[in-house]
């Protein structure tokens, strides 16, 4: 059985754009943590200028995207609110 796999838009170093890399879905959050498995995403007017290396906006390795909702699969031992699995959630992350 394959292990499951997430898909991040990273920013390239070879200058040849974004790039898709897989990586492995994580097993257990950190204590200050929660895993959310993501369903929608949204597209800011932003996002291009984090993925064009060649702007001043974008950092090389660096993930793409920020805004996602979805559903609380893990909850680390250290989050302080009251997160259960289950739990729909929507968020922030700042990407590049």
């Amino acid at each position: 059985m394959s292990t499951p796999k997430n898909k991040f838009i990273v920013n390239s170093a070879s200058g040849g754009g974004p790039q898709i890399h897989e990586v492995p879905y994580p097993t257990l959050p950190r204590d200050d943590y929660m895993i959310v498995k993501v369903r929608a995403v949204a597209v800011q007017p932003t996002d291009p200028f984090h993925a064009d290396l060649e702007g001043e906006h974008s950092v090389s390795g660096c993930y793409a995207g920020c805004d996602y909702a979805g559903e609380v699969m893990e909850v680390g031992a250290g989050v302080t609110k009251d997160f259960v699995k289950g739990d729909r959630v929507a968020g922030f992350g700042n990407g590049a």
